[in-house]
């Protein structure tokens, strides 16, 4: 599996506010569940915020079975049954709490997975190693997504490599978020393993291909000093985060 980087340089002003307002970058990676539609759902990483951020992971996956359900703000547990390896092609199977495999599948989605569950329950798809960014540590089985609650049957899960970025207070990794993607800053990684972009003292994304002026280089601008730490909460707080685009 290849190994991808992503460089977010944030300009002097943006990280004197961010730092001062005590913001982590927030990194999540899609996932296309029961929707078919990408979905962010699970912080991959929260790190520090510095002038050059560096992400690395690589997309090597693990999937689990979980009585756990959805809910913002909350941490991914541990899973009530085991976590296991698994590669495009192939379907975790659940057959109890105690009893689970990894088997090759055609039920498995081109270049993904299937759960297939005799009870019900939730599915997480991991990292089997976490990203790693700024003031991060090494951290394995990193989870990017939980499903829905699945009755027995059949569900299909599909790893995208692309990725959102946003920042936000009060956040550690594996926390569960609902991200609006028309406000976030997507990064699509089809096709190449390495990705730049930059924060600006204007508090807007600018990628290396936008052109200053154009349609998809403006953003709606929040300005994190006029936010006050205190009084947000970790939903607040990400929905004011995730405004910008």
């Amino acid at each position: 599996m290849p190994e991808y980087t992503i460089v977010i340089h944030v300009e002097p002003k943006a990280l004197v506010a961010l730092e001062e307002q005590h913001y982590f970058l927030c990194m999540s990676q899609a996932v296309s569940g029961a929707t078919g539609e990408p979905d962010y759902n699970v912080v991959a990483l929260a790190a520090e915020v510095t002038p050059k951020n560096t992400i690395k992971f690589t997309t090597k996956y693990s999937i689990y079975g979980t009585k756990q359900t959805f809910k913002v703000g909350q941490t991914t547990g541990q899973g009530d049954a085991i976590i296991r390896p698994i590669e495009f092609g192939q379907g975790y199977v659940l057959k109890s709490w105690s009893d689970s495999k990894v088997v090759t599948t055609d039920k498995a989605p081109p270049g993904g997975f299937a759960f297939l569950n005799d009870i019900q329950a939730a599915a997480v798809v991991s990292l089997q190693q976490g990203p790693t960014g700024p003031g991060s540590k090494d951290k394995p089985d990193a989870p990017i997504y939980i499903s829905s609650q699945f009755v027995p049957g059949t569900a299909r899960l599909t790893p995208i490599t692309q990725v959102c970025l946003w920042f936000q207070q009060n956040v550690v990794t594996s926390t569960m978020v609902s991200v609006d993607v028309s406000k976030a800053h997507v990064i699509n990684l089809t096709g190449r393993t390495e990705a730049s972009t930059t924060y600006t003292n204007d508090f807007k994304w600018k990628d290396p291909t936008m052109v200053p002026g154009s349609a998809d280089y403006e953003s709606e601008v929040i300005d994190y000093t006029k936010i006050t730490a205190a009084k947000a909460t970790p939903d607040a707080a990400f929905e004011k985060a995730a405004a910008v685009n």
